[in-house]
C-alpha cells in the first residue's frame, strides 16, 4: 500500500470487516509505511509532510470506519462483530497516526520550550524598564538597571529573536535614561527646595525669637501696669466692703424693728381672732342651748348636751361655727 492510498479506503477491505482480524493486513501496511517515512524537522516543508502523514492516517481511519459503518446496515446480526474490529481498528489507527505525528510532536514542544526561554530572556530585559512604571526610585536604583541593561548581552542564543531582543534592550535603555534624567532633575529640585526650606525655618526661627523677647518686654510691661491697676482696685474694694457693711447694719437694724414691729402686730391680731373665736363659739353655743331650752329641756341638761356635741361625744352630731 502506498502512502497515497491512504487518503481512501480500498474496496477490498470490505470483505476484511467480517472477519475479526480481517482489518489487520491494512493496518500493518499503514504502520509499515509510516515506520518507513523519512522525517525532515530542520525545514517548515518537512515539518508540514510530517504532519500531513498523520493527518492522512487519520483519513484513512476515517475512511475504514464509514466503510465498516456502512456494511452495519446490511449486517445487522454481525454488527457486534464489526463494532468490535472498528474498535480494534480505531485504537491502532489512532495510536500509528500519534506514533506518525511523534517526531513532530516532540519537536514543536522542544520548540516550544526553546521560544519560552527565549522569550522569558528578553521579558528579564523590559522587565528593567517596565517594573519602573508607578514606582517611586531612586537616582542609584535607576542607575543601577540602567547599567543592568547595557550589560545585557544580547548573544546567538537568541536565534532568530536577536533583532526583537536587541530592539527591547535598546527601548529599555532609553526608557531608562529618560527616567533617570528625571529622577536625577526631580532629586536636584528637592536639594535646592530643602536648603530653601532650611533658609525659610532659619528666619523664621529668628523671627519667632525676636517676637518673643518683644512679647517679654511687652508682657512685663502689662504685668506692671496690671499690678498698679490691681493695688487700685484692692483700695477701691476695700472701700466698697466698708460701705457695704455699713449699709447691710443699717438694712439690718430696720429690718430688725420692722420685724419687732411685724411681730408686735401678729401678736396683737392673733389675740383678737382668738377672742373674736372665743366670742363667737360663746353665741353658738348659747343659741344651741336656747334651741334645746325651747323644746322644754332643762337648763342644766342643755348645757351638758351642748358640751358633748362640742366634745364629738355625739355619734353624727356637730356644731357649725
Amino acid at each position: 500500500m502506498s502512502e497515497d492510498l491512504l487518503t481512501t479506503a480500498p474496496a477490498s477491505a470490505l470483505a476484511a470487516f467480517a472477519e475479526p482480524n480481517g482489518l489487520d493486513p491494512f493496518i500493518d501496511a499503514v504502520k509499515k509505511i509510516v515506520s518507513e517515512f523519512k522525517h525532515d524537522l530542520s525545514t517548515g516543508v518537512g515539518r508540514k509532510k510530517t504532519a500531513s502523514l498523520a493527518a492522512k492516517v487519520s483519513s484513512f481511519k476515517v475512511s475504514m470506519d464509514e466503510m465498516g459503518k456502512s456494511l452495519t446496515e446490511d449486517w445487522k446480526n454481525k454488527s457486534k462483530v464489526v463494532d468490535q474490529v472498528r474498535k480494534k481498528m480505531r485504537e491502532e489507527l489512532d495510536a500509528v497516526r500519534d506514533e506518525a505525528r511523534r517526531p513532530l510532536t516532540e519537536w514543536e514542544d522542544k520548540e516550544k520550550a526553546r521560544v519560552a526561554r527565549i522569550r522569558a530572556k528578553i521579558e528579564e530585559i523590559s522587565s528593567l524598564a517596565s517594573e519602573v512604571i508607578g514606582e517611586n526610585l531612586t537616582v542609584t536604583a535607576l542607575e543601577s538597571r540602567l547599567f543592568s541593561a547595557m550589560d545585557y548581552a544580547i548573544d546567538d542564543s537568541f536565534e532568530e529573536f536577536k533583532l526583537e531582543a536587541v530592539e527591547t534592550r535598546l527601548k529599555s535603555i532609553d526608557f531608562l535614561r529618560n527616567n533617570l534624567e528625571k529622577a536625577r532633575l526631580a532629586e536636584s529640585q528637592r536639594i535646592e527646595l530643602e536648603r530653601l526650606r532650611a533658609e525659610s525655618e532659619a528666619r523664621a526661627k529668628a523671627e519667632r525669637e525676636e517676637s518673643l523677647r518683644k512679647e517679654g518686654e511687652l508682657r512685663a510691661q502689662r504685668e506692671a501696669e496690671r499690678k498698679e491697676l490691681d493695688a487700685r482696685r484692692i483700695v477701691e474694694q476695700q472701700a466698697k466692703v466698708l460701705r457695704e457693711a455699713e449699709e447691710r447694719a443699717r438694712m439690718a437694724e430696720i429690718n430688725a424693728r420692722r420685724k419687732a414691729e411685724a411681730e408686735a402686730r401678729a401678736i396683737e391680731e392673733e389675740k383678737a381672732r382668738r377672742e373674736a373665736d372665743v366670742a363667737h363659739n360663746k353665741k353658738i353655743k348659747r343659741q344651741a342651748k336656747e334651741s334645746l331650752l325651747s323644746l322644754g329641756i332643762d337648763e342644766k341638761i342643755c348645757i351638758q348636751i351642748v358640751l358633748a356635741i362640742d366634745a364629738g361625744k355625739i355619734n353624727n352630731v356637730t356644731i357649725n361655727y
